[in-house]
């Protein structure tokens, strides 16, 4: 028997839920499933799981650092979803797709690539012969400015330098060119991520393709070995069979399919309600078949009494990559300087310690940042590069940290691409929040500027602003429907103000009041997850809001500080909902803080082609449940109490013949009243005919 731990549990839990909704599965989906089954786990899953509980977020935002995620950089992100490559076979941008938004609940930046890069692996493993292939080839998953694609080509390097010895590639990896993160410095070095990933690389390296000379020499590298061990004998599992499995494997963990798997609830990892305690690991093996064969038929393939026939990938290869994107060479070669006319600033790559005996720094990850200082506040000074060999009309993600003090405006942007200057900014922070900013190049560019922008401000206090790993990649261009926030349907009470930086020159101004929700009516080409990406200004700190689909809540949005409450540019969030085919209606209301709006795009994620899926009942959708031979509706008594009776009635189009139905496992399905927390039930669980239909919590 083996017992839940924190290598494997999520994994598991992970292929139910995709079990349960398909691989159409949705943000959602997978944060209904955490508080459903109740996850316990360590690190930045028990983080999300808390702000969750207590702030109530939408996913993915309980991940990031920005909204309270301390624990953001640690492995859960990546030792917790390798095995979710094992449900998309030969597919592995599919398989990295899916799992970003499993690993991101937990996350944010180097640990979720290192989580997409080992899915991609499992999945590239159905069809290679040596692991060494496998993880070269998992890098086209990757962005080309990537710790990932940094640490793979350093493993490589030392082995040549060490081809017999890898203890002392272990040692110099551990020594030169371990890579902390912000705060955080050798007294964490064994829950860093590249190291630990290092570890892996290195042991496929040294290993040979050999099974369990590769897992000893995992097993003996040190710091979260065990993880590392667990990702690598999955990959070795799939390349080598059962036919090439280790004896003493089979034996003591298959056991001729007796084999358990327990959900220990005595342990600290485990999933505490509506979880099986015990799963065979044929039964395990079986959801991931299961899951499998979804994914082919999903995404183009077929299958036959005797083949899985899986159909090729189309990709963007992410090749986009340009030297010092990190500013760890110690200073700003590839960087241009630009400063405002008489101005006297100061741009340098700073090394700043935060405890130097622990060789932790104020760097968003490594040793370096770049810092600006103006020498006034109406002085500004940007740090950039101009990006060539870019693609005409394709759209280009730029993710960059930034970190300023309270009061100081600090920008991401583009220019220079066939549109006109855009940015994202970050006021007032701290642990170098992410920012992403997305730009669609002109019919005729082949190149843009991007850099990091400190603008004029009107504090009175520092005049310093920080930033760092500047990365861009290609993304797939979506189709978008904007709407403007100044058109909400709560007329009477909306404020609309006026501003050059607004989309269409007009915002909403009056979010701040308690008890008013602002409300929309948005149209989706199909029923399924879409991303609500809301533009907005902040300039007083986290705020959070509700927000409402078709009248049920789900969840709360929290806005960061992005300085002047009329600049707006791209500063956006991205709330990723369902929807159902046709017209919906969102609706935003205050919790605490305040923002302005000033429009809302929905994007279709799936590229407009949404993966098939078992059922078109969409989970969290409302419903008219009618008889079939009569018409008449199911009915709950006003108000919803206890015990009450569902009736059948005829149609009258009031609430009470409104009920949601969310999918908890595969096949299986909770049906409540609309806008209570009360369940459809048969009293007494009764197996009787004539058994009463009722409510209860």
């Amino acid at each position: 028997m083996i017992l839940s731990d924190d290598d494997q549990h999520v994994d598991f839990m992970n292929q139910v839920i995709l079990n349960t909704y398909g691989p159409a599965v949705a943000w959602q989906d997978i944060r209904h499933s955490w508080l459903y089954y109740d996850l316990r786990d360590f690190g930045g899953t028990s983080d999300a799981l808390e702000l969750l509980k207590s702030k109530d977020l939408l996913a993915p935002q309980m991940g990031s650092p920005e909204h309270g995620n301390n624990g953001h950089w640690l492995p859960e992100s990546y030792i917790q979803h390798e095995t979710m490559g094992g449900a998309f076979p030969g597919m592995p941008q599919q398989a990295s797709k899916i799992t970003y938004k499993f690993s991101r609940m937990s996350g944010q930046g180097e640990p979720v690539e290192w989580g997409m890069y080992w899915a991609a692996a499992t999945a590239i493993a159905y069809f290679e012969t040596d692991i060494r292939d496998v993880i070269y080839k998992a890098l086209d998953v990757v962005p080309g400015n990537s710790y990932v694609r940094t640490t793979y080509d350093i493993c490589l390097n030392l082995h040549q330098k060490h081809p017999t010895d890898w203890r002392a590639a272990v040692r110099e990896f551990w020594h030169n060119h371990e890579r902390y993160v912000c705060y955080v410095g050798t007294e964490k070095v064994q829950l860093i991520a590249n190291v630990n990933n290092a570890n892996c690389i290195l042991s496929c390296l040294y290993g040979q393709n050999n099974y369990m000379e590769t897992l000893r020499i995992q097993s003996l590298s040190g710091g979260d070995a065990e993880c590392g061990a667990s990702t690598l004998c999955g990959i070795l599992g799939v390349i080598h069979g059962m036919a090439g499995t280790p004896r003493e494997f089979v034996d003591s963990i298959y056991v001729n399919g007796t084999g358990i798997w327990r959900n220990d609830m005595y342990h600290a990892l485990h999933m505490h309600t509506n979880f099986p305690e015990d799963l065979r690991f044929d039964d395990l093996a079986r959801i991931i078949q299961e899951n499998a064969e979804q994914s082919i038929l999903a995404f183009g393939g077929t299958i036959t009494a005797q083949n899985y026939n899986i159909a090729t990938e189309s990709f963007i290869p992410q090749i986009i990559s340009f030297d010092n994107w990190d500013f760890e060479k110690g200073n700003l070669s590839g960087w241009h300087i630009w400063n405002s006319p008489g101005s006297n600033n100061s741009a340098w790559a700073e090394l700043q310690w935060f405890n130097q005996s622990r060789k932790s720094t104020l760097a968003a990850t490594g040793y370096y940042k770049a810092t600006i200082v103006t020498s006034s506040k109406t002085a500004e000074c940007k740090l950039y590069r101009t990006i060539t060999g870019l693609k005409p009309g394709a759209t280009y993600k730029i993710e960059g940290r930034i970190n300023t003090p309270l009061g100081r405006e600090a920008r991401m942007y583009a220019d220079k691409y066939g549109g006109d200057y855009t940015f994202v900014s970050a006021q007032g922070t701290k642990m170098f929040p992410f920012r992403y900013l997305y730009v669609t190049l002109g019919e005729t560019n082949t190149s843009m500027e991007v850099g990091f922008h400190a603008p004029p401000t009107s504090t009175n206090g520092s005049l310093w602003c920080s930033f760092d790993d500047l990365v861009i990649t290609e993304v797939a261009t979506k189709p978008v429907v904007t709407y403007e926030c100044e058109n909400t349907e709560t007329k009477n009470i909306a404020i609309v103000s006026q501003s050059q930086s607004a989309s269409n020159g007009a915002f909403l101004d009056n979010t701040h009041l308690d008890g008013v929700a602002f409300t929309y009516k948005i149209n989706a080409a199909y029923s399924g997850e879409h991303a609500l990406r809301i533009f907005f200004a902040n300039n007083g700190g986290l705020a959070l809001f509700n927000l409402k689909v078709n009248n049920v809540n789900v969840g709360n949005v929290e806005f960061g500080d992005t300085g002047p409450w009329t600049s707006f540019s791209a500063n956006h969030v991205d709330a990723h909902v369902r929807l159902q085919q046709g017209e919906n209606t969102i609706a935003f209301s205050r919790v605490s803080g305040g923002v302005t709006f000033d429009k809302i795009e929905v994007i279709a994620p799936h590229e407009g082609a949404y993966p098939s899926t078992n059922s078109e009942i969409l989970s969290g959708g409302i419903y008219i449940i009618k008889a079939k031979h009569s018409g008449m509706c199911l009915t709950a008594q006003n108000p919803v109490q206890n015990g009450m009776d569902i009736l059948q009635q005829n149609y009258t189009g009031s609430n009470d013949q409104l009920f949601v139905i969310q999918q908890v496992r595969k096949g299986e399905y909770s049906v409540m009243p609309f806008q209570t927390n009360k369940c459809l039930e048969i009293g007494g669980s009764s197996v009787n005919n004539g058994g009463r239909a009722i409510v209860w919590d």
